[in-house]
C-alpha cells in the first residue's frame, strides 16, 4: 500500500496481510477471501452515497454470507478455500483498526443550515412577544389544502412531484412534505429531467393586530450543489408570485446561486438564489435548520398571502431532495426608534468639493426600515456658492441603527470665515423624531 492511499485500502492490506494498527491486531485472511468479501459488498450492499460507517455494515455482512461457500480462485476455478467465522472476526477487528466506523468529528465539517433555534421575534428590534397567525406542521393530511404541481418541465421529465412524507431524516419525526432531487437522466434529448417541483400553502389572511408578519419553516435538504436547488416565493392577494430575497431571510438564508442558463445549467431556476447542495464531508447528506423570513415587507393587516416552496432540477444528476416540516408564521411588534442627526464640522478647501457627511441615528435597532425624508436649508453658507443642495428620503434598512446622508461642500480660496448650513428632517415613518435639525460648519482654510 503506498503512502496517503485510501481508508478502505489500507484496512484491505491489513485484512490481506495482517498486522497491528491503533491496538487492534488482525491475522491475514490472504488475498482470495478478502478479495470476495469486498467485491460482494460493493456489489450487493454498497450504494452511491455509502459512507466509511455503511462499508463497514456491508463488509461484515458480506463475511457472513459467505462463510462457508466454496470460493472461486481470482484466476478462475475453484480455489480451496472457504471463509470461517475466524475470518469474520479479523473483518471487525480491521474495521475497528482503520476506525471505519468513528464520526470525523475531527474535520469540523460545519452544517449548511445553523441548527441554532434563535427567537421568532428579537429581543433586539421588537419587543419579543410573537403573535401566531397559522401554524402548519402536517401531521393530519394537508393535501386537502396544501397544492403540488410542477412547471417548466421538459418533455422527458420523469413524472414526480412534493408529497406528503411520513419517514423523516433524524431528528425530526412525525410527517412532512418532501420533494424528490433523483440522480437520473442524462441531459440530452429523450433523457432531459429539468422541472419544477411547486409546493403552494393556502391563503393565509393577516389579521388587523399583525404588526409586521414573520414565517419560520424547518427544512432538510440534499441537491446535486449548484445545479439543483430550491427557494420560497410570495403572492400577495393574488398577485404575481415574487421570490423572497436574501435581504429578507434573516437566519438560514439561501447558501447559493444557482449556476446561470449561460453557464449551462438548464434547470427553470437557474441563476437564481436558493438553498442547494449537501452538507460538507457527505455524499448526499443533509441537517435541519429553521429558517426566519419576514413577511412583513410584502403584506400588512388585511392582506392574504401564499407561500410557494420551488424545488428546480436540470437535465441529469441529482442527491435526494428536500423536507419540509412546522411551518408558522405569526407577527412580531416592532420597536419604535427615536430619530437624531448630529452636528458636523467640515473643511472647506481651496479648490475642487468635499463631502459633509450627516448622520442620523436610531435611539434602537427596528425589524422594519425607517424612512427619513431631509433637505438642507441656507444659513450663512449659500447653496450652489459654498454647497449643494440636496433633498430626499434615507431609508435605514431593518436591523441597522443609522444612516448616512452626504452634501457636496464647494472649495474656495475667497477668505469668509467659518459658515454653516443645515440638514432638517421633515417627517419619519416607522419612527419618532428627537432632533430634526443639525448645523454642519465649513471652516475656514483659505
Amino acid at each position: 500500500m503506498h503512502t496517503n492511499s485510501g481508508v478502505p485500502n489500507h484496512g484491505y492490506a491489513l485484512l490481506v496481510d495482517g498486522g497491528t494498527y491503533n491496538g487492534q491486531t488482525i491475522a491475514p485472511i490472504g488475498l482470495t477471501k478478502a478479495a470476495h468479501i469486498y467485491f460482494r459488498a460493493q456489489s450487493v450492499y454498497q450504494v452511491e452515497d455509502t459512507d466509511f460507517a455503511d462499508h463497514a455494515d456491508a463488509l461484515e455482512a458480506s463475511c457472513a454470507d459467505l462463510v462457508g461457500q466454496p470460493l472461486d480462485a481470482l484466476t478462475g476455478g475453484p480455489s480451496g478455500e472457504t471463509i470461517a467465522a475466524s475470518d469474520c472476526a479479523q473483518v471487525t477487528a480491521m474495521t475497528a483498526a482503520v476506525e471505519l466506523r468513528t464520526a470525523p468529528t475531527f474535520c469540523n465539517f460545519p452544517t449548511l443550515l445553523n441548527p441554532a433555534l434563535p427567537s421568532l421575534c428579537s429581543a433586539t428590534t421588537t419587543d419579543g412577544t410573537a403573535l401566531n397567525i397559522a401554524s402548519f406542521d402536517f401531521e393530519s393530511d394537508p393535501t386537502a389544502t396544501w397544492t403540488a404541481s410542477r412547471a417548466g418541465t421538459s418533455p422527458d421529465f420523469t413524472p414526480r412531484d412534493w408529497t406528503w412524507d411520513h419517514a423523516l431524516p433524524s431528528p425530526n419525526t412525525g410527517s412532512g412534505f418532501f420533494a424528490p432531487d433523483p440522480n437520473i437522466g442524462t441531459c440530452l434529448p429523450g433523457g432531459d429531467e429539468s422541472g419544477v417541483l411547486q409546493l403552494t400553502s393556502p391563503s393565509i389572511a393577516l389579521p388587523a393586530e399583525t404588526a409586521f408578519a414573520r414565517l419560520t419553516f424547518e427544512h432538510w435538504f440534499a441537491t446535486e450543489t449548484g445545479f439543483d436547488g430550491g427557494n420560497l416565493k410570495v403572492s400577495v392577494n393574488g398577485g404575481a408570485w415574487q421570490l423572497v430575497p436574501s435581504s429578507q431571510i434573516t437566519f438560514n438564508t439561501y447558501t447559493a446561486s444557482l449556476i446561470s442558463a449561460a453557464d449551462g445549467n438548464t434547470n427553470p431556476l437557474a441563476g437564481q438564489p436558493a438553498w442547494t447542495g449537501t452538507n460538507p464531508g457527505t455524499v448526499k447528506g443533509g441537517s435541519w435548520g429553521r429558517t426566519h423570513v419576514n413577511l412583513g415587507n410584502f403584506a400588512g393587516p388585511g392582506d392574504t398571502v401564499r407561500l410557494r416552496w420551488d424545488l428546480g432540477s436540470d437535465g441529469c444528476a441529482g442527491a435526494l431532495g428536500w423536507y419540509l416540516d412546522n411551518v408558522n408564521l405569526f407577527s412580531c411588534t416592532p420597536n419604535v426608534p427615536s430619530v437624531t442627526v448630529a452636528d458636523i464640522t467640515v473643511t472647506e478647501g481651496n479648490a475642487g468639493s468635499s463631502l459633509a457627511i450627516f448622520t442620523v441615528s436610531l435611539s434602537q435597532p427596528t425589524i422594519v426600515p425607517v424612512a427619513v425624508s431631509y433637505q438642507t436649508v441656507d444659513g450663512t453658507a449659500q447653496h450652489g456658492n459654498d454647497f449643494d443642495r440636496v433633498s430626499g428620503t434615507l431609508v435605514i434598512p431593518g436591523g441597522a441603527s443609522s444612516g448616512r446622508i452626504p452634501v457636496v461642500v464647494k472649495g474656495d480660496k475667497v477668505p469668509e470665515g467659518s459658515e454653516v448650513f443645515f440638514l432638517q428632517l421633515t417627517g419619519v415613518s416607522n419612527a419618532t423624531l428627537a432632533d430634526a435639525e443639525a448645523q454642519a460648519t465649513i471652516g475656514e482654510d483659505d
